[in-house]
């Protein structure tokens, strides 16, 4: 096991504190992507953490299912009926070549896309493929907090439901939970991670076996992370309130942070897994309704898109038209003025 090249999976929502986790895995000698291919936002202002080639081959996945069963990929995890439509596509192949590619070292690296989440019954497939040893560690957050800087940045972005996002955060977690069971796995919550790093970082170090770094644990300490990367606290209580989606998703994460404060244990959790399980189930028809429905809304958008180009193409090729028509017209206008003033001539030749 420990001659196997090694990956260490950072799982999480979307605004979940996945970014700060990736990052404090370069304290225990993990590589992380290459700073030069990261990107940074007003949302990320200390960098994403993600490897751009992982993040976009994983849009394609999800752009390559919509054809599939006419549905919006953002939010259901994948089936298996997915995972085999991917493969026959040839997407196993080509992931399996990136991770390689990625792991030509000894040295254990990060990968980090929360889109990992839905598309882990696919990228499982990949891992046993290539025997790469895998540990998992999945960020946590209070999903009032994950809604609101959610909220936010969708008014840059464009309209997001809150209920939606919370069903987004009980899917993924959910997802997260199922399909890391049977590996190396560890809960970091969010806030525990911005008041305590360090200690968060030692749990991490002992869980993947693997030993701290203590001049990289300070700089991530001291320079990395600080309390104003917690931009959303409490305060959002208000959103969705007497919702089911909100009252499932705070009680998921009130048992979660006792696993994450090592209080509790996977083992004590079973009974309340397989009741979110269930919960889970008996809404996903309707959620698949909402991925449909928003995969029609986006086909109408492009195609009206689409229209719209065109006719702005052919208002342009009219302009243009025009614009040759008013310059013919000049140009018989001179010819007319100059043969009129010939013929005039001609017609008065002592003049």
């Amino acid at each position: 096991m420990k001659n196997k090249k090694r990956i260490i999976v950072v799982l999480g929502v979307y605004r979940s504190g996945t970014s700060a986790l990736t990052k404090s895995l370069e304290t225990i000698g993990v590589r992380l992507s290459d700073p030069s291919q990261i990107t940074f936002n007003s949302f990320n202002e200390k960098g994403d953490w993600e490897d751009i080639l992982f993040s976009s081959f994983n849009r394609e996945l999800i752009k390559a299912l919509y054809s599939l069963e006419g549905r919006y990929r953002d939010m259901m995890p994948l089936t298996e009926k997915e995972v085999n439509f991917l493969c026959d596509q040839g997407f196993f192949a080509r992931a399996s070549r990136l991770l390689l590619e990625r792991l030509s070292d000894s040295t254990p690296f990060a990968m980090k896309d929360p889109k990992f989440c839905t598309l882990l019954p696919f990228w499982k497939k990949v891992f046993k493929e290539c025997g790469v040893q895998v540990s998992f560690v999945i960020a946590l957050r209070n999903p009032l907090n994950v809604v609101a800087s959610i909220d936010a940045a969708e008014k840059i972005l464009g309209k997001y439901p809150h209920e939606k996002s919370f069903w987004i955060w009980i899917s993924y977690i959910l997802s997260c939970l199922e399909h890391t069971e049977g590996y190396e796995r560890l809960l970091v919550d969010y806030g525990e991670l911005v008041k305590h790093p360090a200690h968060q970082v030692e749990r991490i170090a002992r869980a993947c076996q693997l030993e701290i770094n203590d001049e990289s644990l300070r700089v991530y300490c001291n320079d990395f992370m600080d309390r104003s990367l917690c931009h959303f606290h409490e305060k959002e209580d208000h959103l969705f309130e007497g919702s089911f989606c909100r009252a499932f998703a705070m009680e998921m994460y009130e048992a979660l942070l006792c696993l994450a404060k090592d209080t509790s244990d996977f083992q004590k959790l079973e009974s309340s897994l397989e009741k979110w399980r269930e919960q889970f189930l008996s809404a996903e028809s309707l959620l698949v309704l909402v991925e449909k429905k928003e995969y029609e809304a986006e086909e109408l958008n492009r195609i009206l898109q689409e229209r719209e180009r065109s006719i702005y193409s052919l208002r342009e090729a009219v302009s243009q038209h025009l614009q040759t028509i008013a310059g013919c017209s000049n140009t018989i206008h001179q010819r007319n003025l100059q043969v009129a003033t010939l013929m005039k001539e001609k017609a008065n030749p002592s003049a």
